[in-house]
């Protein structure tokens, strides 16, 4: 089995990595992902990417999540309102939804 590493950093942009990274997945034909992030971003990152590749590929990728804690267990074992709205916000954006400016959306 070959390891292919491909650094993608996620940021503000996280819909657009996860669009273009699904690209330098699939043309490797990687069908196992490793996502490292904080434990503040994991989730996004992981529904960012499961959206982002469910139409176009890669078909059949595996993604696990490795969480780096940035804030005790037990905060981060619960989801806020306001990362609920962040994951809403930008897989919208990944699946090329047209974003209204809604502050509640923007926060």
């Amino acid at each position: 089995m070959q390891a292919v590493f491909i650094r993608i950093t996620m940021h503000a942009q996280q819909s657009k990595n996860a669009l273009f990274s699904r690209y330098s997945l699939a043309k490797h034909k990687i069908k196992h992902a490793v996502l490292i992030s904080s434990g503040s971003h994991v989730r996004r990152g992981q529904a960012l990417f499961e959206i982002a590749t469910q139409e176009s590929g890669p078909q059949g990728l595996v993604i696990e999540t490795v969480a780096a804690l940035d804030k005790p267990l037990d905060q981060l074992q619960k989801i806020t309102e306001k990362d609920l709205l962040g994951i809403y916000r930008d897989s919208l954006k990944t699946m090329g939804l047209p974003m209204f400016n809604s502050g509640a959306l923007q926060d």
